[in-house]
């Protein structure tokens, strides 16, 4: 359906787009055509440049799929330079995309450095406690925990859960989605202090996070097993193998689809 709209006259950037992605992502893998969706994403950003930024995302994944990681990483550095500030799905993902072409192309100071960025353009921004710059505390964090730097991620990690926290009470949010972000950054924090072996604090941010977001049905599947995986790497690393069993039984029955950070990120 992608491709006949794309081969349509005079398609859309938006249409071509639409076709690239498809190119590059579909399911099963086998079916995917880097070289085609590089062409196709070419396609749709000679239409627009980069005030589209999500066709420059798009090529930038191209590129990376056809093994050409310095145009892969020059595009993702133009789809975030055009993106908004604020926090959203889409300047999420290219920041862990730019991020991880840089870490495959063996700089992973610059790769730090994307996070640091946008944490710095936030507090430039936003007022003190904004719930933007908890955002890039929060992937800061992250990043750090996927680097094997839980001492480093630690104040990112509890700065973000205290403007968290803070904004509980604000009445212009949807309680439901400030609950889940706290438990987010719990969950994070707990393997923060699981990497510095501070187990008994680590224990009940994990156990409070895993609870939350067992309660709201509404909450990312990712997040839930994620704090799975964390709630068992906590007390395998603090010999309670007995503790661990039922949420590595649960682990065991996630869905294989899922994206995870891993037990100890």
């Amino acid at each position: 359906a992608r491709r006949r709209v794309a081969q349509r006259p005079n398609p859309s950037a938006y249409q071509l787009n639409c076709y690239a992605r498809e190119l590059l992502t579909i399911e099963p893998a086998d079916l995917r055509d880097p070289e085609l969706g590089l062409e196709v994403a070419l396609r749709a950003y000679a239409i627009t440049g980069d005030e589209y930024h999500y066709n420059s995302y798009t090529t930038a994944l191209a590129y990376e799929a056809t093994g050409q990681l310095d145009k892969a990483i020059e595009m993702a550095q133009r789809a975030l330079a055009h993106a908004p500030i604020e926090e959203s799905t889409e300047r999420r993902e290219y920041e862990a995309a730019l991020a991880r072409f840089l870490e495959d192309a063996g700089k992973v100071e610059a790769a730090e450095q994307v996070y640091l960025d946008t944490l710095e353009a936030r507090r430039a921004r936003f007022p003190s406690g904004h719930l933007d710059i908890a955002g890039s505390l929060f992937d800061l964090g992250q990043w750090l925990l996927t680097q094997r730097k839980p001492v480093e991620s630690e104040k990112p990690l509890r700065e973000c859960l205290a403007i968290r926290e803070a904004a509980l009470d604000r009445e212009d949010l949807h309680l439901e989605t400030i609950q889940c972000r706290i438990a987010q950054a719990k969950s994070a924090l707990g393997a923060s202090l699981t990497g510095q072996a501070k187990f008994a604090e680590a224990e009940i941010l994990l156990l409070e996070s895993y609870q939350r977001l067992n309660d709201i049905p509404l909450s990312p599947r990712h997040s839930y097993y994620d704090t799975l995986e964390r709630m068992v790497h906590l007390y395998e690393s603090w010999g309670k193998y007995d503790q661990a069993a039922p949420y590595r039984d649960q682990v065991a029955s996630a869905p294989v689809t899922r994206t995870s950070l891993g037990p100890g990120s």
